[in-house]
């Protein structure tokens, strides 16, 4: 908005309420999902941030949820699966002991910022790499529970970065690690071809808070039980 944008509104609100019980529930309406946007929202205390356009369905899931009166026998399939992913640190998944080890592979600063705020308060520790090339002698050196990989990076595109994973796991038998490729298109022989390359699924861009953790909570899931199998 001219003059004043939300967040400002939002922030003034929270420092003129005498009490946090007199604060009313914001939730803030965007047309961008920029980190720096989402960093702020939240500096100013906005919990749920919706990017326009915005789903109905997705809309009234947002108010149950902040009014605290959301009946799940009344919700569509595609709320239900919004809230489950809000409450997924409550679920096995992420009651590791430990905190799950992510690689993230993506040559825009600006991408990299967006899902460590999606991430954030995740029991996820992520590592950053800009180009395929870095993200291959990290992997190399580290040990990582998932990948998240860009397919269209400068040096070593996403594709080639990937299979230089697998083919290193081959040599070395480590254990096969889920890599989840993170691309803008949607065509089937693009999507194919990540899958060829050795990724497990994709994501579209832009990317969705939702879809993101619903993704990484179904790699590692799918992980531990193989892993559970061979061992058996």
């Amino acid at each position: 908005m001219p003059k004043m944008d939300g967040i400002e509104v939002a922030g003034r609100i929270r420092d003129g309420a005498l009490a946090p019980r007199d604060c009313p529930i914001i939730l803030m309406l965007s047309c961008d999902d920029l980190a720096e946007t989402i960093v702020r929202a939240r500096a100013a205390g906005i919990e749920t941030y919706m990017v326009k356009p915005i789903r109905i369905v997705d809309l009234f899931e947002a108010l149950e949820r902040s009014f605290g009166i959301a009946d799940a026998s009344s919700r569509s399939t595609s709320a239900a699966e919004c809230s489950a992913i809000e409450s997924a640190s409550r679920s096995d998944v992420f009651n590791e002991t430990r905190v799950l080890e992510i690689l993230l592979a993506d040559d825009s600063r600006d991408n990299r910022l967006l899902v460590q705020a999606y991430m954030n308060k995740m029991p996820y520790a992520i590592d950053e790499a800009a180009d395929g090339a870095i993200a291959v002698e990290m992997f190399k050196a580290g040990n990582y529970d998932l990948v998240l990989m860009d397919m269209q990076m400068p040096i070593m595109d996403g594709y080639s970065a990937t299979r230089a994973i697998r083919a290193f796991e081959d040599e070395t038998g480590r254990r096969r690690t889920p890599i989840l490729a993170l691309t803008a298109s949607v065509l089937a022989e693009d999507l194919s071809k990540a899958l060829e390359a050795g990724c497990d699924a994709h994501i579209a861009k832009p990317v969705k808070r939702a879809t993101l953790l619903a993704a990484v909570q179904k790699s590692v899931s799918d992980a531990k039980a193989c892993d559970a199998t061979r061992t058996s």
